[in-house]
């Protein structure tokens, strides 16, 4: 055998039934649809102005009041457990 039949291309076991020769224009076409697609829904905008909500304005003039958290008890902690081979 000489040199040149050991290229990427002879590698394949069934050259004339090669199901990955055409995957790079696939990907690279859903690829770019997918790109494309999250270009477009990221710069959606609809611009309407200023919104505007009927009825009073809400204002809060008076404070509120915090009471402090009370903690719980502390847990006791468990003693180490005794040895199992005294010395």
């Amino acid at each position: 055998m000489s040199h040149e039949s050991f290229t990427l291309r002879n590698r394949v076991k069934y050259a004339k039934s090669n199901v990955l020769h055409d995957t790079t224009p696939i990907f690279s076409f859903g690829l770019l649809t997918s790109l494309g697609m999250v270009l477009i829904a990221f710069s959606w905008t609809k611009m309407d102005g200023v919104t505007f909500v009927p009825g009073p304005k809400f204002t809060l003039d008076e404070t509120i009041e915090l009471t402090p958290t009370i903690l719980p008890p502390s847990i006791p902690k468990v003693p180490p457990p005794h040895p199992l081979f005294s010395k």
